[in-house]
């Protein structure tokens, strides 16, 4: 099953590895990666109230992935973020940095074709259809390490009651714009495994931020901690 080359990735599996296999010798680097762990404060965006125009909408997704960098729910130029309105789609460029964002915003057709010369994030079918079939404005997808990590250790239906899909980048039968429906339905959060989370929501993005926050830090990192944690003391 295809998976994204995150550069995390190769920690995660390090640490999976290690929970797997616990030898002697790796202890001091599964020890350090334990002390070196911290929980990043929330950081809450400061945004108009709703989403009212393509100003308003490029307003919040650039904050939005300030807020995402800020976190540490993501790596590098992975992830997507995105906002509707009317019969627009605002979306992050592919291959662009969450952090700087002010010069990578794509202006699309609700079918996902680029208005303004640029090309959009590789997942912007994934957005497209959750625009098209629920009443969301405002779509995030980004990859929070232990989320990730949990979903490669345990290869379970649900995390935290949270559905996981399985499926690879993109379009296609088997790519994530195939599986992301009913699973985001459930509780507008979906985990995709070994290659992160994709939320949606209205008005703005805060409600979204705090909801992968939570899961990705009171609950995935204890999680994932104490089964390393557990070994170190056996």
């Amino acid at each position: 099953m295809e998976r994204p080359v995150d550069p995390q990735i190769a920690q995660i599996e390090s640490c999976i590895s290690f929970i797997n296999n616990p030898k002697a010798e790796a202890a001091p680097e599964a020890k350090k990666f334990v002390e070196d762990s911290f929980v990043p404060d929330f950081a809450k965006i400061t945004a108009d109230p709703e989403i009212k125009n393509e100003d308003t909408a490029v307003d919040q997704i650039v904050k939005t992935g300030k807020a995402i960098c800020r976190m540490k729910m993501t790596n590098g130029v992975f992830g997507n973020i995105s906002a509707r309105t009317g019969d627009r789609i605002i979306i992050t460029e592919t291959g662009s940095s969450l952090a700087e964002l002010e010069d990578s915003i794509v202006v699309c057709d609700l079918c996902g074709n680029p208005l303004n010369g640029k090309k959009p994030s590789c997942e912007v079918s994934s957005h497209v259809r959750i625009y098209r079939e629920t009443e969301s404005n405002c779509v995030i997808h980004c990859h929070p390490f232990f989320m990730i990590a949990n979903s490669l250790l345990y290869d379970e239906p649900a995390i935290f009651g949270f559905p996981v899909i399985k499926a690879d980048i993109g379009d296609g039968p088997n790519g994530i714009s195939s599986f992301i429906l009913p699973a985001i339905l459930e509780k507008n959060l979906a985990i995709v495994y070994g290659h992160g989370v994709f939320t949606m929501g209205n008005d703005n993005f805060n409600e979204q931020l705090k909801a992968i926050y939570d899961l990705e830090y009171t609950l995935c990192r204890d999680k994932f901690l104490s089964k390393i944690k557990k070994l170190l003391k056996a």
